[in-house]
Parts: structure tokens; C-alpha cells; sequence
């Protein structure tokens, strides 16, 4: 991080007053400890040189209090009353201990003098020692403020004015339109709007229904359902070889219902079967033999081969799967 011209200054000043406080107190600190060594004192050298820690520390408990109470922003009464107390008593006792065994009157002026300046020094040092400290905690600690950033306002830009309204396009030839349909009215209910307008579609008539009609063959119970064979490759194949079709008379009294298309047959598949069914009915046998010979054959295979769509194909094979269910019912009932 490069270091600005400031911030060297802060440091350089701040070595400075590191400096001049230590020995300012370490002047005031020693001709204390001489004081007490010579008043009371003079047998016991670690006392005499703990004793002035009890005025020069009540200097640094204050000021630091008085650090803290600025970074609060506060007054700390307390904090103000240690400092004096430590800093009036330190430089009266350092004036004071220049007289000594001496008359006052004889004791010239300039001893007084240097014996006030370092206690005076060291108080002095050590607040502006606490003012660098607090200084720097604030900067680091200052919340950010929009008011400090310039802001540039920007010119203004006239609105362009709106297109005016001419004559409507002409539409090219060959185009179609979809047909204007009238606006529904607004609903009182609360709707939330629509994200993009909807291109009204005109409505489609839904095509008729086929009546839903039973599957041809004879009812048969579940049970009997069940059990008879599915037409797969195991059925048609019990014996290992494809049983041959065999024709079975239709029981008496019975009436031939013809077969009805599925609602989704074409009209092709329709209109290719004759009134009397003799088409389908053999599309259905031929349908039969193929699936004899081949049981996986499906719908779409067979419409291929009878030259239908691929419903017609489904619609033949199952008519084919339903009379050889019929036939396997018919023998099974005959035994």
C-alpha cells in the first residue's frame, strides 16, 4: 500500500511525541524517586522508586480516559480530575524538591525552572500523543457520507417530440387480416393486466362425436377373459407351428352388426369399405393368416400391406385378434 505525504507526516510526528514523552516522564519519574530518597525514604530504594508511579500514572489513566470519552463522544468528568490531579501534583513536588535542605531564598530561579519542565513536558507530550491516536481512530472509524461526494448534475435533454399520427399503411397484396372482434367490457373484479396484448383467435366449431360402441364378439365373462390367450407368440404358437385358420359356422339367430370406424378413421379408410363388408371381412382373414404366421405383426404393418393408413391397420387387427379370441372361445365351449 503506498504511504501518502500525510500519512508519513502523522508517523514522523508521532515518533516524535513517542520520544519526548518517554523521556519527559523518565526526568519527572527520576527526580521524584530522588525526592522520596531524600525525604523519608533513604532506606528503602524500591519503594523510593515505585513512589512516583502514584502521580505519573494517575497522568496516563486520565488521558487515555479522556481518549476514550472523545471517541465516544462524551465529557468524562473523572477522566479530567485524575489528569490534574497527576499532572499539578508531579510539577509541584518536582518544584518542590529543588529546595532540599536549602533556604528558598538562596535557590535561584532557574532551578525551579528545570525541575517544572519535564512533568509539564510529559503531560503536554502525552495529550498530543492521545489527540494523534484519537485523530486516526476517527478517520479510520467515520461513516460514509453521500454529502462528501460531488455529484454532477446532468444537462438536460429535450423530449423528442411525438411521432404525428399520418394516414394507415397500406397493406401489400395477398395479406390477410385477422377479424376485429369487439373489446369485452372491463370487469369490476380486480385483474391483474396482461404482460402482452392477445391476438384474438376466432373460435374453432369442435367436430361431432361418435357415439362410443360396444366391441364386437360375444360377451364373456371375466373369468373366461382372463384365461383365454392374448394373441401373443406363445398363444399362436402352443404347438410350435403356426395353427392354419379354421371356419366356424356363426351360431343361429345371430345378426351381423357391421363394424363401426373409430372416430379418428379417414375418410379415405371409410369410403374404401363396401356396404356389405365382403372387403373388410376379407382384409380381416387375411389379417388373421398373418398374424397366424407372424404374431408380432402390428397395425401399421398391416395397413402397409393393405395399402391403408395406419389406423385402418390397427382397426383390422384387432378385428382379427377378436374373432381368433371368438374361435378359441367357440372350441373351448363345443368341448
Amino acid at each position: 500500500m503506498k504511504t501518502t505525504p500525510s500519512q508519513a507526516l502523522a508517523a514522523a510526528a508521532g515518533l516524535v511525541i513517542i520520544t519526548l514523552t518517554g523521556a519527559a516522564f523518565w526526568l519527572s519519574y527520576a527526580h521524584l524517586a530522588e525526592v522520596a530518597l531524600a525525604h523519608g525514604l533513604g532506606q528503602a530504594t524500591e519503594r523510593a522508586w515505585a513512589w512516583p508511579a502514584t502521580l505519573d500514572l494517575f497522568i496516563v489513566a486520565g488521558e487515555l480516559l479522556m481518549l476514550r470519552a472523545a471517541l465516544r463522544r462524551q465529557v468524562d468528568g473523572w477522566a479530567i480530575a485524575l489528569t490534574a490531579v497527576g499532572s499539578v501534583g508531579s510539577i509541584v513536588l518536582n518544584v518542590a524538591g529543588v529546595t532540599g535542605d536549602r533556604d528558598p531564598g538562596n535557590v535561584p530561579l532557574l532551578d525551579y525552572v528545570v525541575a517544572a519542565v519535564p512533568p509539564t513536558a510529559a503531560l503536554l507530550a502525552f495529550g498530543a500523543l492521545m489527540r494523534q491516536i484519537h485523530q486516526a481512530l476517527a478517520e479510520r472509524g467515520e461513516p460514509f457520507k453521500l454529502d462528501n461526494i460531488p455529484l454532477e448534475q446532468a444537462p438536460d435533454v429535450p423530449a423528442e417530440p411525438a411521432p404525428a399520427r399520418g394516414l394507415p399503411e397500406v397493406m401489400p397484396a395477398g395479406v390477410r387480416l385477422l377479424p376485429l372482434t369487439a373489446r369485452p367490457e372491463p370487469v369490476a373484479a380486480e385483474a391483474e393486466p396482461s404482460p402482452a396484448a392477445v391476438v384474438p383467435v376466432p373460435a374453432v366449431e369442435p367436430l361431432p362425436k361418435v357415439p362410443a360402441l360396444p366391441v364386437l364378439g360375444p360377451w364373456m365373462p371375466v373369468a373366461e377373459l382372463l384365461a383365454a390367450p392374448t394373441g401373443t407368440a406363445s398363444d399362436l404358437h402352443a404347438s410350435g407351428r403356426p395353427e392354419a385358420p379354421k371356419d366356424h359356422p356363426e351360431p343361429a339367430g345371430s345378426i351381423p352388426v357391421p363394424p363401426v370406424p373409430p372416430a379418428d378413421s379417414g375418410a379415405a379408410d371409410i369410403e374404401s369399405e363396401d356396404t356389405s363388408n365382403t372387403t373388410f371381412n376379407r382384409q380381416v382373414a387375411d389379417a388373421r393368416n398373418w398374424l397366424a404366421a407372424e404374431p408380432e405383426l402390428t397395425g401399421t404393418a398391416i395397413g402397409q400391406r393393405l395399402g391403408k393408413s395406419d389406423t385402418y391397420g390397427r382397426r383390422v387387427r384387432r378385428a382379427a385378434l377378436a374373432e381368433h379370441r371368438e374361435a378359441i372361445t367357440l372350441r373351448a365351449a363345443a368341448k
